[in-house]
């Protein structure tokens, strides 16, 4: 499953993209209310803080989303020595996939979409819609005083371990040198990732 997926990210990433350089988007679903929202505000912030993140809602098409779920020690937040957190990066499924499969299996060499492609990307997007593909999980215990510097530490791994591959696939997509994919692969064997 990984490859396939691997193969339909590369296979689009080549389709020429109009809209100039991308921004990413993630999405930041911590349950942390008892909190009063410091670690969704903080991760927010963090991400934000890279300088091409956006940060949005998981209706809103994120590129990844980090979900987590923080417990206070002791129990009463609000005389929280500690805090515990657990998290996950996923990767949603986009309906372009659907897209991408429908004119692949329909007719892979034209450059026009076809209602025909069209209405078997809607049926395979009711199939593959709520798919996603976990990409790494994390437990952790931070302490009062350090959890601010922890999570901007742990945006900065999520970085330079997942969204710089990213934005590599990005910049293979808008390229037209013929080394792209090269440069691409070269890249990608480069370091060990998490996405």
């Amino acid at each position: 499953m990984r490859s396939v997926l691997a193969f339909l990210l590369l296979a689009l990433a080549v389709a020429p993209d109009t809209s100039g350089a991308q921004r990413l988007k993630i999405a930041v679903a911590i349950a942390d209310s008892a909190t009063g929202g410091i670690f969704a505000s903080g991760f927010s912030a963090a991400f934000r803080a890279l300088g091409d993140v956006d940060v949005v809602s998981t209706g809103e098409n994120p590129d990844y989303v980090l979900e987590g779920v923080v417990l206070c020690d002791p129990k009463a937040c609000e005389d929280a020595v500690s805090y515990s957190i657990a998290l996950r990066l996923y990767e949603p499924l986009h309906y372009h996939t659907a897209q991408f499969i429908a004119d692949l299996a329909l007719n892979p060499h034209s450059t026009r979409r076809t209602k025909a492609a069209d209405s078997l990307a809607a049926t395979i997007w009711e199939i593959i819609q709520n798919y996603e593909q976990t990409q790494m999980t994390w437990a952790a215990t931070w302490g009062r005083d350090a959890y601010a510097q922890a999570l901007k530490e742990f945006v900065a791994e999520i970085d330079s371990k997942c969204l710089e591959k990213l934005r590599a696939l990005n910049r293979m997509g808008e390229s037209h040198a013929p080394d792209r994919f090269t440069t691409y692969s070269e890249f990608v064997h480069s370091r060990d990732w998490i996405c």
